[in-house]
């Protein structure tokens, strides 16, 4: 007796079936929850860029000014120190496939915190408040809103 080990054609044919329903079925899944991961990391980073900005300005005791700029889809925080006047700036992009839809403090694309850790408007140094809208390719919005006391929170819109 001939003892054949291996697998058929048709066994071999009907596993690679197997996979190729079960790839159709999950990749289109793995895209959307990408494009979900994008949007709500780049809404925890603006967060936490605007916190970090927050805690430099009351740290360092300096000026602490933030701006969103849409099309070029970067914060920039500058940190200007009050003794010396040295400004020190750091660019943040946001991750690809993320859009700034809007960004509104007061009036404002901008706002800047106090050495006390307050938020002001840089036009006439009144408390600011504001949102920035984040939006991805799939067209979700997350909502990143800061108080006029400087607390932070995300909201889905």
């Amino acid at each position: 007796m001939k003892n054949n080990s291996g697998f058929t054609l048709i066994e071999l044919m009907v596993v690679i079936a197997i996979i190729g329903i079960t790839s159709a079925i999950a990749v289109p899944n793995m895209i959307s929850w990408r494009a979900n991961y994008q949007l709500s990391g780049s809404a925890r980073e603006v967060m936490s860029v605007i916190n970090g900005a927050r805690l430099a300005a009351v740290k360092n005791n300096a000026m602490a000014t933030l701006t969103f700029d849409a099309g070029a889809r970067v914060l920039t925080t500058v940190i200007t120190n009050r003794v010396t006047g040295v400004d020190r700036t750091i660019t943040t992009p946001l991750k690809i496939g993320v859009d700034i839809s809007s960004a509104v403090f007061s009036g404002s694309n901008a706002f800047r915190f106090n050495s006390r850790g307050l938020p002001i408007k840089l036009a006439d140094n009144n408390f600011a408040s504001g949102t920035v809208t984040l939006t991805n390719a799939k067209g979700d919005s997350l909502q990143v809103i800061m108080a006029s006391t400087g607390a932070t929170r995300i909201e889905k819109l």
